[in-house]
């Protein structure tokens, strides 16, 4: 098992120049700053032989292309060796705070 955490982030500056509208035109610049506040993945493999992972739902699938949650089936789609894996994830506090929980 793997488990990662990172710290959610507090933007300060220029949120919103990281958007594709913006930065497609003109150069981004974001300010931002860690707090202590975490956002946790854990990853398992080899114990079952589909995709299982748990975000603000449960999805069970049997192939990456099938994963519901769009930035999750990106990272195992384009980033991952194929094999089937248990993915977790939480954080320190409630999703949609506008607390950056990208770096996880």
């Amino acid at each position: 098992m793997i488990a990662v955490r990172a710290p959610l982030r507090v933007s300060l500056g220029g949120g919103g120049t990281d958007l594709p509208s913006f930065f497609c035109e003109e150069e981004g610049f974001v300010v931002s700053a860690a707090i202590d506040k975490h956002v946790w993945l854990l990853v398992s493999t080899g114990f079952q032989d589909r995709y299982r992972l748990k975000h603000l739902e449960w999805e069970e699938v049997q192939s990456a292309a099938q994963v519901e949650h769009p930035i999750l089936r990106a990272a195992l789609t384009h980033h991952w060796n194929g094999a089937p894996l248990e993915l977790a994830s939480a954080a320190d506090v409630p999703a949609g705070t506008g607390l950056g929980s990208s770096p996880a």
